[in-house]
């Protein structure tokens, strides 16, 4: 099992990145269930971390499944470490997987626990898909630690059209007489953060974050901005985030993108989803994918809703649910 890292950014940088290659992977899964491998150890925002990799799962809930854990390596911390995991299942260009791409959201690591997905691929999906080759497979682990983010910019309170909210609505009205005061904003990717601000000041979406849709990186910017815009209240950058989504349903993503939608009552997106899943092949082709089990824990209304507008279509051609 090979391992790289890379470090983003130069000092005083909040975000890192490794690189697991899992090579040989046929000798791994020998591993016993609730066994890891662990990564070289790499060093990322000051910190040195490390991947456990559980080739036949953490436990027997997850034993048809590849398990990944982020781990802090620093046993001397004083002060825990508050910080996010992002894994990435790669594909054959080194692009992640928007099906296999999950957040752990913020954990405060210390000493040598860990954060991570105890399902994160299932061993039968890999083993099926293009993304093992030559017995070899790679995952993305980004790091992100909270740090304080700085703008010289004012937030003005001043009325704003009512699908555009003023800076001082969004982030919280600064103390009058205040200056320097810190908005403490959790929980979010800090170029989600610089793209959500620019929206918030501009009305509109820079040229880079618009031109970057057309890839599977885009389409998961556009994720975590749908999110970001729903959780601020900010529609208009909701809706145009729903549109960008819409162009990138297919059989991988949809049952990513429909949770999505259900999640943050996205309507137009969720019909979209519907539309695409409208047959029973289709449908069938999804429910294959790792992510449909994911959809149907968090929104199990879902599956009953596009069991039904099928059977509506096509009475008697579609089968239950496996």
């Amino acid at each position: 099992m090979a391992s790289r890292s890379a470090i983003i950014g130069g000092s005083g940088t909040a975000a890192g990145h490794h690189l697991l290659d899992i090579e040989g992977y046929s000798h791994t899964k020998e591993t016993p269930t609730g066994t890891f491998i662990r990564s070289n150890p790499f060093r990322a925002v000051d910190h040195s971390w490390s991947i456990l990799y559980y080739p036949n799962g953490q436990d027997s809930d997850s034993s048809e499944y590849i398990s990944v854990f982020l781990r802090l390596d620093d046993e001397h911390v004083t002060v825990p470490v508050k910080a996010r995991a992002t894994f990435s299942l790669l594909d054959r260009a080194g692009k992640p997987v928007l099906s296999h791409t999950r957040n752990t959201g913020v954990h405060h690591f210390s000493g040598n626990n860990a954060c991570g997905y105890p399902r994160f691929i299932r061993r039968a999906y890999l083993e099926k898909s293009e993304h093992l080759e030559h017995d070899r497979f790679t995952v993305r682990c980004d790091v992100l630690v909270a740090k304080e983010f700085r703008t010289e910019r004012k937030l003005p309170a001043s009325s704003s059209p009512p699908l555009v909210r003023s800076p001082a609505e969004v982030f919280g009205r600064m103390k009058e007489g205040t200056d320097g005061a810190v908005i403490r904003v959790d929980d979010i990717d800090t170029q989600v953060f610089k793209t959500l601000l620019d929206f918030v000041y501009a009305d509109m979406l820079p040229d880079c974050s618009k031109n970057v849709t057309k890839d599977k990186e885009g389409a998961a910017m556009a994720q975590h901005l749908l999110i970001a815009a729903d959780r601020y209240n900010l529609e208009r950058l909701k809706l145009i985030c729903e549109d960008k989504l819409c162009d990138h349903i297919d059989t991988d993503s949809a049952a990513t993108i429909l949770t999505l939608a259900e999640q943050h009552q996205c309507h137009g997106l969720k019909e979209a989803c519907f539309r695409f899943l409208s047959t029973p092949s289709t449908l069938n082709a999804v429910m294959e994918k790792d992510d449909f089990d994911h959809l149907t824990r968090s929104c199990p209304s879902v599956l009953k809703q596009l069991k039904s507008n099928i059977a509506a279509r096509l009475p008697g051609e579609f089968g239950e649910a496996r």
